[in-house]
């Protein structure tokens, strides 16, 4: 993603995100730490992670049993993640919505965060600690679903430097509407403290 460029580095460096999954995660059995990558070899690479994928796949759209049993799900992606898929969630998202009915009967049960300024899973120069769980046990528990999350920006030593509310991505108005449904004391960047 444009703007990520900074930390590509620390992702796509001398030992890279994408050699170590495919060292420890990709292949069953995991071939380890003295496994290098041969780019010869990439179609035999693709067929051999079929298992691993059918494992840790999320990419189903069809969340239809999921939401008959009441489940709740938030989702979140880093507007700055450097390791590439932002586009992908996005578009899982838009999926679902469709397999789903529409936004409103999606909404009920599934709100995509996309974070300005967050690396991936967390880190970056926006905010990027979030309670995720309470929020998730909030809805489960009393029925309020996370309309907005807000967020902190972490110190070195792990204190908040600065806050900002991040509302739910809404694909009829994913980008600056999304400000909009803040309240307007809640449009400040950095913001309160």
């Amino acid at each position: 993603m444009p703007g990520s460029e900074l930390t590509w580095e620390r992702w796509w460096g001398k030992n890279n995100y994408a050699d170590e999954v495919l060292r420890y995660l990709a292949f069953d059995p995991a071939p380890g730490p003295g496994w290098t990558p041969d780019p010869s070899k990439l179609g035999d690479y693709a067929r051999r992670m079929g298992l691993m994928d059918s494992l840790f796949s999320a990419a189903n759209p069809d969340l239809r049993q999921f939401k008959s049993h009441g489940g709740k799900l938030i989702s979140y992606y880093g507007w700055s993640d450097a390791t590439g898929g932002l586009r992908e969630n996005v578009d899982y998202y838009k999926t679902v919505e469709r397999v789903m009915g529409g936004t409103e009967k999606t909404l009920d049960f599934y709100r995509l965060f996309m974070v300005p300024g967050m690396g991936h899973c967390g880190g970056g120069d926006g905010v990027s600690v979030f309670d995720y769980v309470g929020a998730l046990d909030r809805w489960v528990e009393q029925g309020k679903a996370p309309d907005i999350l807000t967020g902190y920006h972490p110190r070195s030593d792990g204190s908040p430097e600065f806050t900002r509310d991040i509302a739910y991505y809404h694909t009829s108005e994913p980008f600056a509407s999304a400000e909009s449904r803040l309240p307007v004391d809640l449009k400040v960047w950095p913001d309160k403290q």
